[in-house]
């Protein structure tokens, strides 16, 4: 298994949001910006709208588990 590289400062999800491109669904929504990095990194968001933190961990925790595999 490899080691997911993690988003984790609020200036890299606003970096994101203002200049990457994004895909949705009625539940999920992702966002895309190339970088030049020689790998990935993933920043995962979950709504409170979503649920409470219990559930909102388990969709992240489900959605890295389904990157690892990919």
């Amino acid at each position: 298994m490899g080691k997911i590289y993690k988003l984790k400062k609020n200036r890299d999800f606003q970096r994101i949001y203002r200049k990457g491109r994004y895909a949705a669904s009625k539940s999920l929504v992702v966002y895309i910006r190339p970088n030049s990095l020689e790998r990935n990194r993933i920043g995962i968001t979950a709504s409170k709208k979503y649920g409470k933190s219990v559930k909102r961990n388990r969709v992240r925790r489900l959605i890295r588990e389904s990157y690892l595999l990919f």
